[in-house]
């Protein structure tokens, strides 16, 4: 499908390529939410936080009738280093007797896959905290419902199999699905903190008035795009 956007004043949204992939994508996750009703959507923050602003925007637009499914912010990154914490053991080491870590995620043989599902699904401490830091509300968001997990992008995929992992065993959903915006829209401000590392599973608001006054602006910029655009979800 393709999107088509009048022209507009955009500062950080500038990429005239850059609106129409957001918008397509934007459209494209509409549907997938609506057509396989999806009712709780998990946000990997910080980079995919601005697509949930997006799909609001999308969202109050094509579907004002309908009520937006639930979402929830997780703070599943890097930072994490998820493959020392589960995998620091998977690697080979060189004829001068350095250890090199290899595991990648979704793109690595089965058994090892195997092997990290097996260790986050062990993992009752990391379980424990999320079901803390979420609160007991958080059982009706995802105890047998449809759940989607939306990323920026899906680099090694271990933090998408992580997310998948961990909702699955600690809260036992219907389904967890999974959609990527891709690398194409990525560099937006979130309005968050970067600490590292960051254990928590809920990523701090920033301080810093120059990221709160990019963030007014993109979510500004966001709706004038969503209102910009020329086709319609039937």
């Amino acid at each position: 499908m393709k999107v088509m956007t009048s022209p507009a004043e955009f500062k950080i949204l500038d990429d005239q390529e850059q609106r129409q992939e957001l918008l397509e994508l934007g459209l494209e996750l509409l549907e997938l939410i609506k057509d396989e009703g999806i009712e709780t959507v998990v946000w990997l923050d910080r980079a995919a936080r601005p697509f949930s602003w997006l799909t609001e925007e999308l969202w109050a637009q094509h579907f004002p009738e309908l009520p937006l499914p639930q979402f929830v912010y997780l703070n599943i990154g890097g930072e994490k280093n998820l493959r020392q914490r589960y995998m620091p053991d998977v690697g080979i080491t060189d004829n001068n007797g350095n250890f090199y870590q290899q595991f990648v995620g979704v793109y690595d043989d089965e058994e090892k896959v195997e092997l990290f599902e097996a260790r986050v699904r062990c993992d009752k401490d990391a379980q424990n905290q999320l079901r803390m830091e979420l609160g007991p509300e958080a059982d009706s968001l995802f105890v047998d419902r449809k759940v989607l997990v939306v990323d920026h992008m899906e680099f090694e995929g271990v933090s998408r199999m992580y997310t998948e992992i961990i909702i699955d065993e600690t809260y036992s959903p219907e389904s967890v699905a999974y959609f990527e915006f891709g690398q194409e829209c990525g560099g937006m401000p979130t309005g968050l903190d970067n600490p590292v590392p960051d254990p928590s599973f809920i990523a701090k608001e920033t301080s810093d008035s120059t990221e709160v006054d990019n963030v007014r602006t993109l979510r500004l910029e966001l709706r004038q795009l969503v209102l910009s655009q020329q086709v319609r979800i039937q």
